[in-house]
């Protein structure tokens, strides 16, 4: 499977059966500027009481005024949730796009959350925390783009994680049954490419993203990866009609 990229600014697709972190480093470089309309649009709205919903089990499983570990933080808006929902907490957000991070930067502050949240530039499979840093960790849509160090990155954040802490992974997902299943890659295949041209007059880095969910590992298969990791219990909450997930691993 061939799957697109962009760098510096222009897609072209790779001979390779999957993009390299650089590759899709630079998707999101791309995407950035318009990210949040892109999400609010592909998800018809629903992204927002997903992150909600992960926001609130990450504050549930920590204690009162958690330091929470915001993983491939993107534009800021999980992080934001969680500051919202819990006004004690302090987050660390962490994501390895630079354009991103300055974007969700400028928004906390925006949002009055400027002070709470804390911002770095780096890949989630190497982390510059010691062991044993954070209450809890989020992550949001970013699995799939990790799927070749998938289980460096759920080490990592074992590692970083405190006893007793969960990790909260937020994902894009196939539903389940043949129907849904049809209907659902066909809207991957040709309605998110349209909003992806409508918004940034390209259509390449939006085949990727749709081929990542169809690519992407079952949600067992996830489950087992958390554990492999030292997680000692995963569990999968669908969102979304099944078009989305939620991972709750407790170390």
């Amino acid at each position: 499977m061939s799957l697109p990229f962009v760098r510096s600014g222009v897609p072209n697709p790779p001979d390779m059966d999957a993009p390299c972190p650089a590759d899709i480093r630079g998707i999101f470089s791309f995407l950035a500027g318009r990210y949040d309309l892109f999400n609010a649009l592909a998800s018809i709205g629903m992204d927002r009481s997903w992150r909600k919903r992960a926001a609130g089990l990450a504050i549930s499983s920590a204690k009162t005024g958690p330091y929470v570990l915001d993983l491939c933080a993107g534009t800021g808006d999980l992080a934001i949730e969680v500051a919202r929902m819990d006004r004690y907490s302090r987050i660390e957000a962490l994501d390895f796009c630079a354009e991103m991070v300055e974007i969700g930067k400028a928004k906390a502050r925006a949002k009055g959350f400027g002070g709470r949240i804390s911002w770095t530039v780096a890949d989630a499979s190497d982390m510059p925390y010691a062991g044993g840093t954070f209450d809890a960790l989020t992550c949001g849509f970013a699995l799939r783009n990790m799927q070749k160090d998938l289980d460096k990155v759920f080490a990592e954040s074992f590692r970083v994680l405190k006893q007793g802490g969960a990790m909260i992974a937020l994902d894009l997902t196939r539903p389940e049954g043949r129907a849904r299943r049809m209907l659902h890659g066909i809207y991957l295949k040709f309605a998110l490419p349209v909003i992806g041209f409508i918004i940034y007059g390209r259509t390449s880095p939006f085949e990727y993203l749709g081929e990542s969910i169809l690519g992407f590992y079952e949600a067992e298969e996830v489950k087992e990866k958390f554990l492999k990791a030292g997680f000692r219990e995963c569990r999968f909450e669908p969102a979304g009609f099944g078009a989305a997930g939620i991972y709750t691993a407790i170390k």
